[in-house]
């Protein structure tokens, strides 16, 4: 028994070891270097500033502990005290999550102070530095998908996992509502993934909920729910592309719910998008009440906006009046939410939050058409025409006419048409209806106007 101890306790060293190596870069002269991908010319920079150089040494110092506590684990697991070796191991654990959590940080602020653009860096392979082909951008995450060893799957996982995302956005082919990615014809092209031509989720960051927690380094946060057929990496993507089109000044992250990411996943998805309220619910308060957090703006898509609007209903009753100030904007767009419960149970009780709440409508969601019948024929928040949702403390824009396609399903368009992501941009810049471009005035509500 005493060797299997000894045998777990080394091999799980041997692997703190090996993530210790992988984050770890020092130089002949003991001058802190922030590793890849943050180019050699951003730090030439940033070490002019004197809070960069502090958190520099602070990310090398943790990880000093963390091979020190992993070389004391090794000793006791050597001497057969498998108990203190387990502590150890643990701490040291910690420290290393912490490490990573404090290189992102001190990667983001070296981003600010060298480039003054938020969340995106020039990569070195970029033929020249005022002209990257592409960037790479961390947003953060929560989710409570399980974790098979490879990547996020569909199924609920017990606990909500955090971190951040590593992707890379071909911003010099990049258009504006595209997620630029590999063309796959099976049965006679497949396009291999290359930064300076697509999206590429390039790597997923775990933290503790703690580190990640402490580690927000903004004050304005930008939230993404995602709707029903939407895997990790699309979410992750979709947060970049929106982020980087809206060029929203803060920063940017998503909670990826257990979606299937299958288009035949639709009634599983129901299920648990509804079994995901909790979750939602504790992610939105751990933000909420972070002191350095001022302002939270959330955008919920399609099946996305039944969770996030059951969560904040009752999440009014457990944060103070200052914590539920800073939910400045709800943007439900194409929500597939029945009209009939919204009117009833949710509505009246989002009009307590006294967050601004924008609900856009297309009358040609063919994804919504679908969803209808599906639902015992109840139409759904987000259809237009003559469903379309009009209330006092909502502000509904029709959005019909923007972006449509015989053959698409027409339900992404808040992120693929300028038009949209320049009204999203209003919105989010604390701009009314009556004076963001691109809006006509109808009788209750909104029209958002198409590109002639």
């Amino acid at each position: 028994m005493a060797a299997k101890n000894r045998t777990k306790y080394l091999l799980a060293i041997c692997f703190l070891f090996l993530g210790i190596a992988t984050y770890t870069t020092y130089n002949s002269t003991q001058e802190t270097e922030i590793i890849p991908p943050i180019s050699h010319s951003i730090i030439e920079s940033a070490n002019q500033n004197d809070e960069l150089k502090q958190l520099a040494n602070e990310y090398y110092e943790l990880l000093q502990r963390a091979n020190t506590l992993s070389l004391q684990a090794s000793q006791a697991a050597e001497d057969g005290n498998f108990e203190t070796a387990e502590n150890l191991h643990r701490e040291a654990n910690l420290a290393l999550s912490a490490a990573l959590s404090s290189e992102w940080y001190t990667m983001e602020k070296a981003r600010t102070v060298a480039l003054g653009s938020n969340q995106s860096l020039k990569d070195e392979s970029s033929s020249s530095e005022k002209e990257p082909k592409y960037v790479h951008f961390f947003p953060s995450y929560a989710t409570n998908r399980e974790f098979d060893g490879k990547g996020f799957t569909g199924k609920i996982s017990k606990n909500i996992s955090y971190g951040f995302c590593n992707v890379s956005i071909p911003v010099k082919i990049h258009e504006t509502g595209e997620i630029e990615r590999p063309v796959n014809r099976w049965w006679w092209f497949n396009e291999t993934e290359d930064p300076e031509k697509h999206f590429i989720l390039k790597e997923i960051h775990p933290l503790e909920k703690e580190s990640f927690l402490s580690n927000l380094s903004s004050s304005s946060l930008l939230l993404f729910i995602h709707g029903f057929n939407v895997t990790f990496e699309g979410a992750a993507l979709r947060t970049a592309q929106l982020h980087y089109d809206l060029k929203f000044q803060g920063r940017s992250m998503f909670f990826s719910w257990a979606s299937d990411g299958s288009i035949n996943g639709y009634v599983n998805d129901s299920t648990k998008i509804s079994d995901s309220v909790g979750d939602i619910k504790e992610f939105i308060k751990d933000l909420s009440n972070r002191d350095e957090v001022e302002e939270i703006f959330i955008i919920a898509h399609s099946m996305g906006s039944r969770g996030i609007t059951r969560a904040l209903t009752s999440l009014k009753d457990d944060l103070d009046g200052s914590s539920l100030n800073k939910l400045r904007e709800l943007i439900l767009v194409e929500p597939d939410i029945s009209q009939e419960v919204f009117k009833a149970r949710i509505a009246p009780e989002l009009k307590k939050l006294g967050a601004r709440i924008s609900i856009y409508a297309s009358k040609n969601d063919k994804a919504l058409g679908i969803s209808r019948p599906i639902n015992n024929g109840t139409p759904r928040l987000g259809q237009a025409g003559k469903h379309l949702y009009i209330s006092d403390g909502f502000e509904t824009i029709d959005s019909s006419d923007v972006g449509v396609s015989f053959l698409r399903l027409n339900h992404s368009s808040y992120a693929e048409n300028l038009e949209f992501i320049l009204e999203l941009s209003n919105v989010i810049d604390g701009k009314k209806a009556d004076s963001r471009p691109g809006l006509k005035k109808k009788e209750g509500y909104w029209y958002l106007i198409p590109a002639k």
